[in-house]
């Protein structure tokens, strides 16, 4: 199994999605989604060297048609999923 299914799967089950409709998960990822992503690559990005900065910024501006592309970062910086994974156990908390 590639990490990137495994922190994904940790993430639905964290947030009490993994039993949601496919229409629910969507509403849902659209209206919580951008403010994870946005925290994730905030921390993610202070913690990187400035080369690694801007490495990963040509990556993303490289790949961002990708269908794969998310799937691909968590692949390549599980670092960023490690993040990804701590922000949406950290939402879970708050709405609790």
């Amino acid at each position: 199994m590639h990490i990137h299914s495994s922190v994904l799967k940790q993430a639905q089950a964290a947030l009490g999605i993994d039993v949601l409709s496919d229409s629910d998960k969507e509403a849902l990822f659209n209206q919580f989604g951008q403010t994870i992503i946005e925290n994730t690559l905030l921390q993610f990005l202070a913690s990187q060297s400035e080369w690694e900065q801007n490495s990963f910024e040509s990556w993303m501006l490289a790949h961002a048609g990708d269908s794969d592309m998310f799937s691909q970062l968590l692949l390549l910086y599980p670092d960023f999923g490690k993040i990804l994974t701590a922000e949406i156990l950290l939402l879970k908390q708050t709405n609790l």
